[in-house]
Protein backbone atom coordinates (compact mmCIF):
# COMPACT_ATOMS: atom_id res chain seq x y z
CA UNK A 1 0.00 0.00 0.00
CA UNK A 2 2.83 2.24 0.98
CA UNK A 3 4.33 1.43 -2.35
CA UNK A 4 1.48 2.53 -4.48
CA UNK A 5 0.62 5.38 -2.28
CA UNK A 6 4.81 6.95 -3.28
CA UNK A 7 4.13 5.71 -6.38
CA UNK A 8 1.02 8.11 -6.98
CA UNK A 9 2.76 10.88 -5.38
CA UNK A 10 5.93 10.78 -7.96
CA UNK A 11 3.28 10.76 -10.73
CA UNK A 12 1.68 13.71 -9.44
CA UNK A 13 4.63 15.31 -8.60
CA UNK A 14 5.58 14.94 -11.87
CA UNK A 15 2.54 17.22 -13.39
CA UNK A 16 4.67 19.86 -11.93
CA UNK A 17 7.85 19.34 -12.66
CA UNK A 18 9.22 23.18 -14.59
CA UNK A 19 12.55 24.16 -15.78
CA UNK A 20 14.02 26.91 -14.19
CA UNK A 21 14.55 30.20 -15.93
CA UNK A 22 17.10 30.26 -18.08
CA UNK A 23 19.06 33.60 -19.18
CA UNK A 24 22.08 34.84 -20.42
CA UNK A 25 21.59 37.95 -18.36
CA UNK A 26 23.41 36.68 -14.91
CA UNK A 27 22.77 39.95 -12.79
CA UNK A 28 21.17 43.16 -12.32
CA UNK A 29 20.71 44.60 -16.30
CA UNK A 30 23.63 47.31 -16.63
CA UNK A 31 20.76 48.98 -17.95
CA UNK A 32 18.35 49.68 -14.76
CA UNK A 33 18.73 52.36 -13.16
CA UNK A 34 18.66 54.84 -15.79
CA UNK A 35 15.74 53.17 -17.03
CA UNK A 36 14.06 53.46 -13.53
CA UNK A 37 15.53 57.38 -13.26
CA UNK A 38 14.14 58.20 -16.79
CA UNK A 39 10.01 56.61 -15.78
CA UNK A 40 10.50 58.53 -12.86
CA UNK A 41 11.56 62.18 -14.09
CA UNK A 42 8.83 61.50 -17.41
CA UNK A 43 5.08 61.58 -17.01
CA UNK A 44 4.18 58.57 -19.31
CA UNK A 45 1.46 59.39 -21.95
CA UNK A 46 -0.89 56.61 -21.78
CA UNK A 47 -4.24 56.07 -23.24
CA UNK A 48 -6.57 53.73 -20.93
CA UNK A 49 -8.64 51.42 -23.07
CA UNK A 50 -12.19 52.63 -22.82
CA UNK A 51 -14.05 48.90 -21.74
CA UNK A 52 -10.76 49.04 -18.73
CA UNK A 53 -12.20 52.69 -17.64
CA UNK A 54 -16.23 51.57 -17.59
CA UNK A 55 -14.91 48.95 -15.81
CA UNK A 56 -12.35 50.10 -13.13
CA UNK A 57 -13.09 53.22 -12.17
CA UNK A 58 -16.42 52.93 -10.41
CA UNK A 59 -15.36 50.34 -8.58
CA UNK A 60 -12.47 52.63 -7.51
CA UNK A 61 -15.01 55.13 -6.63
CA UNK A 62 -17.31 52.57 -4.83
CA UNK A 63 -14.27 51.52 -2.39
CA UNK A 64 -12.75 55.40 -2.25
CA UNK A 65 -16.16 56.76 -1.29
CA UNK A 66 -16.98 53.89 1.27
CA UNK A 67 -13.46 54.01 2.65
CA UNK A 68 -13.05 50.40 2.26
CA UNK A 69 -9.75 48.72 1.71
CA UNK A 70 -9.08 46.99 -1.36
CA UNK A 71 -6.31 44.95 -2.63
CA UNK A 72 -4.65 44.04 -6.43
CA UNK A 73 -4.01 40.60 -7.64
CA UNK A 74 -1.89 41.74 -11.08
CA UNK A 75 -1.79 38.52 -13.33
CA UNK A 76 -4.31 37.00 -11.18
CA UNK A 77 -4.75 34.03 -13.90
CA UNK A 78 -7.42 31.80 -12.85
CA UNK A 79 -8.05 33.41 -9.53
CA UNK A 80 -6.40 31.20 -7.19
CA UNK A 81 -4.16 33.73 -5.24
CA UNK A 82 -7.27 36.36 -5.72
CA UNK A 83 -9.63 33.94 -3.58
CA UNK A 84 -6.98 33.21 -0.98
CA UNK A 85 -6.05 37.11 -0.37
CA UNK A 86 -9.97 37.96 -0.02
CA UNK A 87 -10.16 34.96 2.73
CA UNK A 88 -6.94 35.73 4.19
CA UNK A 89 -6.77 38.87 4.59
CA UNK A 90 -11.35 39.36 4.71
CA UNK A 91 -10.65 42.14 2.42
CA UNK A 92 -12.23 42.70 -1.06
CA UNK A 93 -10.15 42.09 -4.48
CA UNK A 94 -9.55 43.79 -7.47
CA UNK A 95 -8.03 40.54 -9.78
CA UNK A 96 -6.99 41.67 -13.38
CA UNK A 97 -5.69 39.07 -16.07
CA UNK A 98 -5.10 39.90 -20.11
CA UNK A 99 -6.22 36.42 -20.71
CA UNK A 100 -9.74 36.09 -21.01
CA UNK A 101 -9.42 31.94 -21.45
CA UNK A 102 -7.73 32.06 -17.48
CA UNK A 103 -10.49 34.74 -16.21
CA UNK A 104 -13.26 32.21 -17.29
CA UNK A 105 -11.94 29.46 -15.26
CA UNK A 106 -11.91 31.88 -12.25
CA UNK A 107 -14.44 31.08 -9.67
CA UNK A 108 -16.99 33.31 -8.67
CA UNK A 109 -16.51 35.08 -5.32
CA UNK A 110 -18.24 37.94 -3.13
CA UNK A 111 -14.93 39.59 -2.46
CA UNK A 112 -13.60 39.32 -5.67
CA UNK A 113 -14.19 41.16 -8.52
CA UNK A 114 -12.30 39.88 -11.71
CA UNK A 115 -11.96 41.98 -14.60
CA UNK A 116 -9.79 41.84 -18.12
CA UNK A 117 -7.28 44.65 -18.19
CA UNK A 118 -3.97 45.82 -18.77
CA UNK A 119 -2.21 46.12 -15.13
CA UNK A 120 -0.86 49.51 -16.42
CA UNK A 121 -4.17 50.72 -16.99
CA UNK A 122 -5.42 50.29 -13.99
CA UNK A 123 -2.71 51.97 -12.48
CA UNK A 124 -3.16 55.03 -14.91
CA UNK A 125 -6.68 55.44 -13.65
CA UNK A 126 -6.14 54.96 -9.97
CA UNK A 127 -3.42 57.83 -10.26
CA UNK A 128 -5.98 59.87 -12.26
CA UNK A 129 -8.79 59.07 -9.16
CA UNK A 130 -5.43 59.66 -6.53
CA UNK A 131 -6.94 56.37 -5.04
CA UNK A 132 -4.35 54.30 -3.13
CA UNK A 133 -4.82 50.29 -3.29
CA UNK A 134 -4.35 48.40 0.48
CA UNK A 135 -1.62 46.33 -1.03
CA UNK A 136 -0.67 45.43 -4.63
CA UNK A 137 0.49 41.87 -5.29
CA UNK A 138 2.50 40.76 -8.01
CA UNK A 139 3.25 37.36 -7.45
CA UNK A 140 5.20 35.22 -10.72
CA UNK A 141 4.91 37.60 -13.45
CA UNK A 142 6.07 37.02 -16.87
CA UNK A 143 9.90 37.17 -16.74
CA UNK A 144 10.83 38.29 -19.83
CA UNK A 145 14.99 37.03 -19.20
CA UNK A 146 16.34 38.21 -22.34
CA UNK A 147 18.47 40.86 -21.81
CA UNK A 148 16.80 42.99 -24.55
CA UNK A 149 13.39 43.01 -22.89
CA UNK A 150 14.04 44.81 -19.52
CA UNK A 151 11.32 47.64 -20.52
CA UNK A 152 8.75 44.72 -20.39
CA UNK A 153 9.47 43.78 -16.90
CA UNK A 154 7.52 45.48 -14.76
CA UNK A 155 10.63 47.36 -12.92
CA UNK A 156 11.54 48.61 -16.32
CA UNK A 157 8.25 49.75 -17.49
CA UNK A 158 7.31 53.29 -17.56
CA UNK A 159 3.90 52.87 -15.83
CA UNK A 160 6.14 51.70 -12.67
CA UNK A 161 5.77 55.20 -10.79
CA UNK A 162 1.97 54.90 -11.57
CA UNK A 163 1.92 51.54 -9.54
CA UNK A 164 3.97 52.80 -6.33
CA UNK A 165 1.76 56.02 -6.59
CA UNK A 166 -1.06 54.07 -5.91
CA UNK A 167 0.30 51.07 -4.08
CA UNK A 168 1.73 52.06 -0.67
CA UNK A 169 2.34 48.45 0.10
CA UNK A 170 3.29 45.73 -2.31
CA UNK A 171 4.42 42.22 -2.65
CA UNK A 172 6.04 40.65 -5.19
CA UNK A 173 7.19 36.89 -5.76
CA UNK A 174 9.45 35.34 -8.24
CA UNK A 175 11.50 32.01 -9.54
CA UNK A 176 13.96 33.84 -11.20
CA UNK A 177 16.88 35.90 -8.37
CA UNK A 178 17.42 38.49 -10.95
CA UNK A 179 13.78 39.71 -11.44
CA UNK A 180 13.55 39.82 -7.39
CA UNK A 181 17.13 41.36 -7.05
CA UNK A 182 15.95 44.13 -10.04
CA UNK A 183 12.81 44.69 -8.66
CA UNK A 184 14.25 45.39 -5.36
CA UNK A 185 16.78 47.92 -6.57
CA UNK A 186 14.03 49.49 -8.50
CA UNK A 187 12.08 49.93 -5.38
CA UNK A 188 15.47 51.56 -3.82
CA UNK A 189 15.69 54.19 -6.44
CA UNK A 190 12.23 55.29 -6.13
CA UNK A 191 12.90 55.72 -2.26
CA UNK A 192 10.95 52.78 -1.25
CA UNK A 193 13.06 50.78 1.89
CA UNK A 194 12.18 46.74 0.67
CA UNK A 195 13.56 43.45 1.71
CA UNK A 196 14.03 40.75 -0.58
CA UNK A 197 14.16 37.57 0.86
CA UNK A 198 13.86 33.42 -0.08
CA UNK A 199 10.75 32.20 0.97
CA UNK A 200 9.67 28.19 1.04
CA UNK A 201 5.87 28.19 0.48
CA UNK A 202 3.89 25.03 1.61
CA UNK A 203 0.10 24.34 1.05
CA UNK A 204 -1.64 26.03 0.22
CA UNK A 205 0.09 27.68 -2.54
CA UNK A 206 -0.97 31.59 -3.41
CA UNK A 207 -0.66 30.29 -7.47
CA UNK A 208 -0.51 27.73 -9.52
CA UNK A 209 2.81 28.93 -10.38
CA UNK A 210 3.77 28.79 -7.22
CA UNK A 211 2.97 25.45 -6.49
CA UNK A 212 4.52 24.13 -9.58
CA UNK A 213 7.66 25.89 -9.21
CA UNK A 214 8.20 24.76 -5.14
CA UNK A 215 7.39 21.39 -6.23
CA UNK A 216 9.94 21.56 -8.95
CA UNK A 217 12.67 22.61 -6.50
CA UNK A 218 13.12 26.23 -7.51
CA UNK A 219 14.29 28.37 -4.99
CA UNK A 220 11.69 31.07 -4.69
CA UNK A 221 12.02 34.93 -3.66
CA UNK A 222 9.62 37.66 -2.40
CA UNK A 223 10.33 41.25 -2.09
CA UNK A 224 7.90 43.31 -0.07
CA UNK A 225 7.78 46.68 0.30
CA UNK A 226 5.48 49.13 2.68
CA UNK A 227 6.04 52.79 2.73
CA UNK A 228 3.46 53.29 5.21
CA UNK A 229 5.30 51.71 8.13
Amino acid sequence: MKNDEHSNSRERDAGFHSSPVVSSQLDVHEALEETVRKHVRTKWQHNVRSETRAAVVPLLQEAQDGGRPLLLDVGCGTGLSSVHLAEHRNMQVLAVDQSAARLNKAPAHDLVRFIRADAADVWCLAAELQFAFEHVFLLYPNPWPKPGHLKRRWHGHPALPLLLQCAPATTLRTNWEVYAREWHRALELCDRDPELREIHPKTPFLTRFEEKYARSGHTLFEVVSDSSS
